[in-house]
């Protein structure tokens, strides 16, 4: 698909206040400058585009108040959030977004954020965020957000979209403000200085779960569960062949939210890095059933309880988990997978004033081996968006047991 997205202005909006400075997590300081993407799409509306741009400005300018981290970091400690403000861009597109829809592609999408150049250098020096609206001949509208993983996680992304998008329709009453409390439960320390697929699983989400339930294992796997094992099943496989005896074992990151685990629980505006890693594996085919995966996904994640996360913060419990990475990280004879899932965070809400997106998306996953998990639309399907070696996707969307539970149109 050939299209023109043509940059039609460009500007910085900055915070309506003069702002302050932020303090990293320790959480924050571990995590790479590397991007968060994320696509809304929206049908064509009765307000026209001027008045939508003129509203998203204004909101995005008084969110900015309440979300001040959006700045640049010194030292790997601080953000100065000064008054500079972020990148906004906004473009025509000269097709149809229903043509977008119909056929969605990774290139196509990926002219549909701005420019990576706009963001923060290596050392996560510059801006953090930036917005790109994208204006269809045919009224319709794609906004693409990317944010650095630096100073904030999906939960952050989700929770700050939502707050400009209710900024924007005006209600003051739905205001919804951040939580900055990870620095004070994880502290600071001084510290020395792909080819993209998206696979759609909705009809047979039901089917998919009664496969992955066993009486001696998981009797209820969840939709993220099921799909979770359904990938980690199928990738390996990926080279050898289904019947071969020589697949490598594996092992897979879970990216698990803090939030819900911290004792009490943490909001869930809480702002910023809250995530940490369960890790689990399989070594032979005997351990590739479905019940088996999952079983090992829900014992990895369920280990991540009030009790881990008090270890994690005292006597330096936090920094003795990340220097005690697995000797299986390294070893070439093991595959590495890692997984994320952000079903349920409410990126189907965000209601700018003309209506919820008719899709939400990512691309640009830089990971390798890496899995994110998203909500369809109906809110009971899962979209996985799937980073692997180009020469190995062909293979694994061949996978006979994948076909069975996927399809990758998005309009399916």
């Amino acid at each position: 698909m050939v299209l023109k997205v043509e940059i039609i202005s460009k500007e910085t909006i900055k915070p309506s206040i003069n702002l302050r400075t932020f303090k990293l997590s320790f959480l924050d300081q571990i995590t790479p400058p590397i991007p968060i993407n994320i696509l809304l799409f929206y049908n064509e509306d009765s307000i026209d585009n001027v008045e939508r741009s003129d509203r998203l400005k204004k909101s995005l300018s008084e969110t900015l108040t309440r979300f001040y981290p959006f700045r640049e970091i010194n030292d790997n400690l601080t953000i100065q959030c000064d008054d500079y403000g972020v990148h906004y861009l906004e473009t025509q597109v000269n097709c149809q977004l229903s043509t977008v829809l119909k056929h969605p592609e990774a290139e196509v999408m990926n002219q549909f954020f701005p420019s990576s150049d706009l963001l923060c250098n290596e050392l996560g020096k510059g801006v953090q965020l930036a917005t790109q609206v994208n204006m269809f001949d045919c009224g319709g509208m794609v906004i693409g957000m990317t944010a650095l993983h630096k100073i904030i996680d999906a939960g952050s992304l989700s929770t700050f979209i939502n707050a400009w998008s209710r900024a924007a329709r005006g209600t003051s009453s739905e205001t919804l403000s951040p939580s900055f409390d990870s620095a004070s439960l994880f502290p600071p320390m001084e510290l020395f200085e792909t080819t993209f697929q998206p696979m759609k699983m909705n009809p047979r989400i039901a089917a998919l779960r009664a496969k992955a339930s066993h009486h001696e294992h998981v009797n209820n796997p969840t939709r993220v569960e099921s799909v979770s094992a359904l990938l980690w099943k199928c990738a390996p496989k990926v080279g050898n062949g289904a019947k071969s005896k020589s697949i490598k074992p594996s092992v897979v990151n879970v990216i698990v939210n803090f939030r819900s685990r911290m004792v009490p629980p943490l909001p869930e505006n809480s702002f910023g890095n809250l995530i940490g890693i369960a890790t689990t594996k399989k070594t032979s085919h005997d351990e590739a059933e479905m019940h088996y995966l999952v079983g090992n996904l829900r014992d990895a994640t369920r280990k991540i309880d009030g009790d881990y996360m008090r270890e994690l913060q005292v006597d330096g419990g936090l920094l003795r988990s990340t220097l005690e990475a697995p000797e299986q990280f390294n070893n070439s004879e093991v595959e590495l997978y890692t997984m994320t899932s952000w079903c349920r965070f409410p990126f189907y809400e965000v209601d700018f004033g003309w209506g919820k997106p008719i899709w939400v998306c990512t691309v640009n996953l830089l990971i390798k081996n890496g899995f994110i998990l998203m909500d369809t639309r109906c809110g009971s399907g899962v979209e996985a968006w799937v980073t692997l070696d180009e020469h190995k996707m062909a293979e694994f969307e061949s996978d006979l047991e994948l076909r069975e539970f996927i399809s990758t149109n998005q309009m399916d």
